[in-house]
């Protein structure tokens, strides 16, 4: 059991962001060193076990290091009250949430009490806050007799609660939350839900999460007298949506439920979310407004790929129709500044390599004004990939049928590696959610090669039926491709290769001198442009060509017509491109837009490969790394 000595001397770790010394902690205590030092080797053994370390430096002291928040506090014992967060992001999160939820200036001295630390730490969590709050475009306000506070634009307080301070509910009656009582979140939830779900409209489990966080926020500050603004163009064409329509049903439900009424204002605000979060259950039919932006962005970025990489998709009427239902959610998220900056789709730059870069391109034009983040780059490239793999398919291949739990339009990876892995053996692929299955009946093995089973329902019929898991094993798909009964061609394109082309650097060299080199000896073989170089670090101004495996494969943004190189550099000891550290550069200038997409299927094996990768960068000189390269599947 923790002695009350013990949990003092804890306590006044907790107060500082450096070590204290014994013997400031015997002074501050009123006891000795000797029996200071006593208990903090009891200490130092007991916290290893209950969420938190204790750090002896020679000659500066003891510092307090936690790490389970709620093991810590149950070992501290009951006299740290609940609602006082003791990890440092705790902290951090708390004073962020206090500063910004009050109209008047919070006095350092009373929060620093409230966290039961010392002023000088509470300054120093507020230091590191600034940068944070400046990127909302917020600004901290300081009065040295009052203390400080946050003020701004109340859409990017909003936008600065949902996305830093959705950790501090658990804390006491200083929140935005204190007056969230009981399961409030949860009841709220399962509104959002059932009502998303009456109305066909789906959202993954995060998305409802991030929605009711959303309501949440607004109950709070509509009753704090903190109204959205919203303007009048914008908020008539949000009161005309059928989303705008969902959340007045949603509203109605809370009042039922719990009393809660949130103006048509709010409503409109939280539509906008929706709007951005919503993934339709189908995709074969326009089921949003297509607005004359979403049009214009569309054909602005299909021109910029046509234009810049000489690959055409206007063609393509699946894709027109699934590019147009993301653009107009993706131009709501892009004007409130509410762009996704991660996903589960991370992979995406990886396993489609091309269909990624061809996103980047297309999406340049934004780039004077905005910028696009990785993650919706990587929705974007979905479309293309599947669009780019349903090209390569034979006309004479069938189409299969997949049962999901939940339908989630292009947004299932299953999809994408289905696409990847067999576009040369199906035509169509159709996702199903398991009523839709149901209903179909004795139809559904009639009308197609095969059925893929990801749910946990059983079908009457097993002749065209296999189960497989969501993200499908390389097992399952060969028993995939074994049924399908074809065979996967590859494409030979090695001449693109040049001795002459093929670099081996034992220096150290920087990124810039590396592609200069590769260019210049590229531009003296092929008599390329002297804007060659020039355009080679424009593409790189627009995302860096790094990918995973330290592989780089920098490229002009716009390939001059004629020019097919492949050139390649293998350095002895690794350079740091942008992030990432790069030891294998492919510098490519490729007009032709198929072969193009075989080197990129080439490369997308060795991203999710390391040891073929590392086999290549170990290629003693040009044929052995031709050799490997070759063995590239």
């Amino acid at each position: 059991m923790l002695e009350a000595i013990q949990r003092e001397i804890l306590l006044k770790l907790m107060k500082s962001s450096d070590y204290v010394s014994s013997k400031d902690l015997a002074f501050t205590l009123n006891t000795s060193e000797k029996t200071i030092l006593k208990h903090l080797n009891i200490l130092k053994s007991d916290l290893k076990e209950n969420g938190a370390s204790l750090e002896v430096k020679h000659g500066h002291g003891s510092y307090l290091a936690i790490t389970d928040q709620e093991a810590f506090r149950a070992y501290l014992g009951e006299d740290t009250p609940e609602e006082v967060p003791v990890t440092k992001e705790g902290r951090r999160a708390y004073v962020l949430s206090r500063l910004i939820n009050t109209e008047d200036y919070v006095n350092i001295y009373d929060l620093a009490d409230e966290l039961y630390i010392s002023p000088s730490l509470l300054r120093l969590i507020i230091k590191g806050l600034v940068d944070v709050i400046e990127s909302y475009h917020l600004k901290l306000d300081h009065s040295h007799s009052h203390g400080y506070r946050i003020t701004g634009a109340e859409k990017d307080i909003r936008r600065c609660i949902t996305k830093e301070c959705r950790e501090v509910k658990q804390y006491g009656n200083y929140t935005m939350f204190s007056n969230l009582k009981g399961d409030l979140t949860t009841r709220i939830s399962s509104i959002v839900a059932r009502t998303l779900e009456k109305y066909n409209i789906a959202i993954s489990e995060d998305g409802i999460n991030s929605l009711t966080l959303h309501i949440l926020i607004a109950i709070n500050r509509f009753e704090t007298m903190n109204q959205i603004e919203v303007d009048e163009i914008i908020l008539q064409k949000l009161q005309s949506s059928p989303e705008y329509y969902v959340m007045k049903n949603i509203s109605k439900e809370m009042k039922e439920q719990l009393g809660i009424e949130l103006p048509d204002i709010e409503l409109a605000y939280l539509t906008l979310h929706l709007n951005g979060k919503q993934r339709l259950f189908a995709h074969e039919h326009l089921q949003v407004q297509i607005t004359d932006d979403a049009l214009v962005f569309y054909n602005r970025m299909l021109r910029n790929i046509y234009q810049i990489a000489r690959v055409s998709f206007f063609e393509d009427e699946e894709l027109r129709v699934s590019l147009l239902n993301h653009i107009v959610p993706f131009i709501n998220r892009l004007n409130n500044d509410m762009q996704i900056s991660k996903s589960s789709l991370e992979g995406i730059k990886l396993q489609f390599p091309y269909a990624y870069d061809l996103a980047v391109i297309g999406l340049s034009f934004l780039n004077d004004g905005f910028s696009v983040t990785s993650a919706e780059t990587g929705y974007f490239a979905l479309h293309l990939a599947l669009s780019l793999e349903k090209a390569r398919g034979n006309v004479e291949a069938g189409s299969i049928a997949v049962i999901c739990d939940e339908v989630s339009s292009l947004y299932n990876m299953m999809s994408f590696k289905i696409n990847r892995s067999l576009s040369d053996l199906i035509s169509t692929i159709q996702f199903l959610s398991v009523s839709e299955a149901q209903k179909m009946g004795e139809e559904l093995p009639e009308s197609y090669e095969l059925v893929l089973n990801t749910s946990k329902e059983q079908f009457p019929f097993d002749e065209k039926l296999l189960n497989v898991s969501t993200f499908i094993t390389d097992a399952e798909m060969e028993m995939i491709r074994g049924r399908l009964k074809k065979a996967e061609q590859y494409e030979d394109n090695y001449e693109l290769f040049r001795d002459d082309l093929f670099f081996r650097i034992h220096e150290n060299m920087s990124k810039d001198k590396i592609i200069h080199m590769m260019a210049s000896r590229a531009k003296e073989l092929y008599g390329l442009s002297d804007s060659f170089y020039d355009s080679i670090l424009e593409r790189e101004r627009l995302e860096p060509t790094e990918y995973a495996n330290r592989i780089a494969i920098p490229h002009p943004l716009k390939n001059e017509e004629g020019s097919e190189l492949i050139a390649v550099a293998l350095l002895d000891r690794p350079v740091l491109w942008n992030t990432q550290k790069v030891q294998l550069i492919f510098l490519i200038s490729l007009s032709n837009h198929k072969k193009t997409e075989w080197f990129m299927d080439k490369i997308s094996t060795l991203l999710v490969n390391d040891e073929m990768s590392q086999t290549l960068i170990l290629s003693s000189g040009f044929e052995e790394f031709i050799r490997n390269f070759k063995s590239v599947a």
